[in-house]
């Protein structure tokens, strides 16, 4: 699958992390050559498709046993609910800023939002995926995971 970023340096390897308080495991791009992100510097790169998840691949009971062993703190409704805010990329409510404050130390919607999208990317990558589709401001976007091998295009 051909994905493209378009950011403000060349990118040489996908990181591990960001720098910031909400560091994403990956990198951010759209399908195809045209991009819709801001930024001067464009990056074409090729992902094999078996190797890029959508919601329908990610496996139930790996997944929660991997948020399981991730989270250890959580109790078994909270990792429920991480699943569904992850794989089934369901909103954030109120509710979970709340109930999730003290694990992700998030007070806004939008920064436990930015959190369930790197977590949704972790879980992709527990199943031997790449990448992931998500949805975010852009539309369709994918997750491709730090380290992940890659030819740039």
């Amino acid at each position: 699958m051909l994905l493209t970023n378009c950011g403000n340096e060349e990118i040489t390897r996908i990181k591990e992390s960001f720098e910031g308080n909400y560091a994403f495991d990956g990198l951010f791009c759209t399908a195809g050559a045209d991009a819709q992100h801001d930024g001067s510097v464009v990056t074409h790169i090729e992902v094999k498709d078996e190797l890029v998840a959508s919601s329908r691949d990610i496996d139930y009971d790996k997944a929660i046993e991997f948020l399981t062993e991730e989270y250890s703190s959580l109790d078994e409704d909270q990792i429920d609910r991480l699943y569904e805010l992850t794989a089934e990329e369901c909103e954030v409510s109120d509710d979970d800023i709340e109930a999730f404050h003290d694990e992700f130390y998030c007070s806004e919607a939008y920064e436990l939002a930015f959190e369930m999208q790197n977590i949704r990317g972790l879980v992709a990558r527990s199943q031997g995926f790449s990448a992931i589709e998500m949805s975010d401001e852009y539309g369709t976007s994918y997750l491709v995971m730090a380290n992940t091998e890659y030819k740039n295009c």
